[in-house]
């Protein structure tokens, strides 16, 4: 039977919540870099009903919501294994499931320029917003209470 220091595992715990929220901080600033991107790159509207707009924003609610579904089921996997490197490789696939949904929002713009591209870009960020690091879930995976 293995025993954990207290003082080391909380220090681990620290370490891998202040890399996770690094990645976290980057992967939001990288959303507003490609809005900003499409702010200052003009292109010409398409012609045509908006059906592409609509299909990618479609597919980056569907990979926001599979980020939240995946998320969960590597957490508890985690914690059900006791490895803590698990839950930051759980919150990096979730991260970068939502940063795909503003992928889609660059790609709607330079596809279509249609005057709503911008409507894919909130579904990524509040996914991202609401896939804010937790310390808990790192405490739950390092050592059983």
């Amino acid at each position: 039977m293995n025993f954990v220091d207290p003082k080391s595992a909380q220090t681990a715990v620290d370490a891998r919540y202040r890399i996770i929220l690094i990645i976290w901080l980057a992967m939001l600033a990288s959303l507003g870099l490609y809005f900003l991107m499409t702010k200052f790159i003009e292109v010409s509207a398409a012609d045509g009903d908006g059906t592409i707009l609509w299909v990618l924003w479609a597919l980056g609610v569907a990979i926001t919501g599979i980020s939240f579904l995946l998320k969960r089921a590597l957490l508890s996997k985690a914690v059900r294994e006791q490895r803590i490197e698990a839950v930051q490789v759980a919150y990096i696939i979730a991260f970068a499931l939502c940063d795909a949904g503003g992928i889609f929002g660059v790609l709607a713009y330079f596809s279509t320029g249609h005057r709503y591209y911008y409507l894919l870009f909130i579904t990524p960020v509040l996914g991202m917003l609401l896939h804010m690091p937790s310390r808990d879930d790192l405490v739950s995976a390092s050592f059983k209470r």
